[in-house]
């Protein structure tokens, strides 16, 4: 026998599904610890391009939020305005040309979900695609149940309101 065929499983695909699922589960990574970090989306877009764009008020009232939409709005945009100056941000004029901003993680996502279907079908078993947002959907694959979700205080500027970059 050749090197290259001793290298070469050909049979994965004829082995009972559950001994396959086990061996994809095996693959999977563990324990992982998740940095989120909080940048401008891509393509740039501020608040009133955005609103523009939707048809929706910015921020987005969550269903738990107390009191009325309204008045969460108006509250959350005072509170980011307030964040931003006592951070030492650059304040914007209005609420409008602030940069929508969006989560995002430099953990990669476990390595067998571009493999095939079935690979994919086992990965999102354990994990769910997570922490999107207004204009950002959701792109970090996460399991609650073993990773670690780290929101480093040199990483994040949540509410911190600054003009977009020159």
């Amino acid at each position: 026998m050749e090197t290259s065929e001793l290298q070469t499983f050909t049979l994965f695909p004829k082995l009972p599904i559950e001994i396959r699922w086990t061996i994809w589960e095996y693959a999977l990574p563990g324990p992982r610890v998740v940095n989120l970090m909080q940048k401008p989306l891509e393509p740039r877009i501020t608040v009133g391009a955005w609103e523009d764009q939707t048809g929706r008020e910015w921020p987005i009232a969550p269903s738990s939020a107390q009191g009325t939409e309204e008045e969460y709005i108006t509250e959350e945009r005072s509170r980011v305005f307030a964040a931003a100056t006592q951070r030492g941000g650059t304040p914007v004029d209005n609420y409008e040309s602030i940069w929508m901003m969006g989560l995002v993680s430099e953990a990669l996502p476990p390595h067998i979900v571009t493999v095939c279907r079935e690979s994919r079908d086992v990965v999102s078993r354990s994990y769910t695609k997570s922490f999107g947002s207004a204009g950002h959907a959701a792109a970090t694959w996460f399991n609650p149940e073993i990773d670690t979700l780290y929101l480093g205080t040199t990483s994040q500027s949540f509410g911190h309101t600054v003009k977009s970059p020159s």
